[in-house]
């Protein structure tokens, strides 16, 4: 192979069209308000070895239950606002807890994901990300992946976006593979 054409390759194989790859060379630790939820809930921070696509589920199957979760938690969540949590960065499932569900950005994404792995979703394709919204700051949300798409489940919004489609910049993700493990994204 010419040394012109090697270069292009190798240039190619590099060039990300999505941030991930970029992003996962930037290893942080994870919120502290998760690691406490994990200590407190182990059982919600296990990954398993499957993945959707090892699973058989179609995508148009797959999209319906990302949205039914996406709407039905939006609805059974009262959204408190994080100042009235008295700064205190407290990770829970809501829906989990009691009578009056309440809860801000975190609670809900920590509930869709929980409820998705309760229906035999893998963990694997599904992350939380702290995202920058302009109008909003930080904030936190669920990103699932299914077949070829990357999906956000937010609690400001009851559609389903692509992760390209959000005016959001990522500022964290989740890994693939160990909930404990963060990456910064390279911004």
């Amino acid at each position: 192979m010419r040394p012109g054409v090697f270069c292009a390759v190798l240039c190619l194989l590099h060039a990300a069209p999505d941030k991930a790859p970029a992003m996962e060379n930037w290893p942080m630790p994870p919120p502290p308000g998760f690691v406490d939820f994990c200590h407190a809930a182990f059982g919600e921070c296990v990954r398993s070895k499957i993945t959707v696509g090892n699973l058989g589920i179609p995508d148009r199957s797959a999209r319906r239950k990302l949205r039914a979760v996406n709407r039905y938690v939006n609805a059974a969540i009262r959204p408190l606002p994080e100042e009235q949590n008295a700064g205190d960065d407290h990770w829970t499932l809501p829906l989990s807890a009691g009578a009056d569900p309440a809860g801000d950005c975190e609670d809900y994404a920590l509930e869709k994901r929980h409820l998705l792995l309760q229906e035999g979703w893998p963990s694997s394709d599904l992350r939380l990300a702290v995202v920058l919204v302009p109008s909003v700051g930080l904030h936190t949300v669920l990103i699932a992946n299914y077949g070829r798409s990357e999906v956000v489940l937010d609690n400001l919004n009851p559609e389903l976006k692509r992760v390209s489609q959000t005016p959001y910049q990522l500022v964290s993700i989740q890994s693939r593979t160990d909930d404990l493990l963060w990456y910064r994204a390279a911004n």
